[in-house]
């Protein structure tokens, strides 16, 4: 999967839109432009985020963080062996293309304890999952929400200049509830959003309660279910992440957050 952006329009608070395309075995060896670190030469297929509503909030804001938080509890190993979490990441890649100029990635896994691992760049996507989270952590730990959730607590401090967009990717339940809720009802008062997405067959009743969970200042979480995510097409799914992101940018804004 590659991503090629479209030409910057005139005013520079405008924001690059994506074209995603899937690799085939007829395509031509990879090209960079002499301009950019992006790669050129592929067919686009469309712009699923240029229509979305939350694109419009971003300048105002001056570009969002992305950051993906991945699961490597045991009962992921096989979405990690088969190429699902690569595909995820250079998917997420698209959106922090789009929002913010630095176009990279925070990356946080998560087991038993929490990792910070290095930013995911444009230079660095191809070959990530195998290269750097594979050849150096074992897909086999326990699951804890709050040790990841703590990681984003301390990083991201109100105020910030810029929204933090978390797009948390769990295959399960967790061993710490109590812990956790309370992590999310810290990181109400900071400029941070937690899009839950629970992947698999799990009804995942957790998630769900913590997409409605009281005792926050602000409503800072989300939560979606699929059961395979390579089966949903990059509009459906960069709409459903985004589906809570535009009120909770304004309460943001209300609460003096950002």
């Amino acid at each position: 999967m590659w991503l090629t952006p479209y030409p910057r329009a005139a005013s520079p608070r405008h924001h690059r839109k994506i074209y995603r395309t899937k690799k085939s075995k007829a395509e031509k060896p990879f090209q960079r432009s002499p301009a950019s670190s992006i790669p050129v030469g592929r067919p686009s297929c469309a712009s699923e985020i240029k229509h979305n509503p939350v694109v419009g909030y971003v300048p105002l804001l001056g570009g969002t963080q992305v950051v993906l938080v991945l699961d490597i509890s045991l009962s992921m190993n096989v979405l990690y062996k088969f190429g699902v979490i690569q595909r995820v990441i250079e998917r997420i890649l698209g959106l922090a293309v789009t929002f913010d100029d630095d176009g990279q990635i925070d990356l946080l896994l998560f087991g038993t304890n929490a990792y910070q691992l290095p930013p995911v760049t444009l230079d660095e996507i191809e070959g990530y999952v195998e290269r750097v989270i594979l050849s150096q952590y074992k897909i086999r730990d326990a699951t804890n929400y709050a040790p990841p959730l703590r990681l984003l607590l301390n990083k991201y401090p109100a105020p910030q200049p810029a929204p933090v967009f978390v797009i948390f990717l769990t295959d399960g339940g967790n061993a710490d509830k109590p812990a956790s809720a309370e992590v999310i009802r810290e990181l109400s008062k900071q400029p941070v959003f937690v899009q839950f997405v629970g992947i698999g067959k799990e009804d995942f009743p957790f998630l769900r309660k913590l997409d409605e969970l009281p005792g926050r200042v602000i409503d800072n979480a989300g939560f979606m279910h699929v059961n395979d995510i390579d089966t949903i097409k990059d509009a459906e799914l960069y709409d459903r992440l985004l589906n809570e992101l535009p009120q909770w940018l304004e309460q943001a804004r209300e609460k003096g957050l950002l």
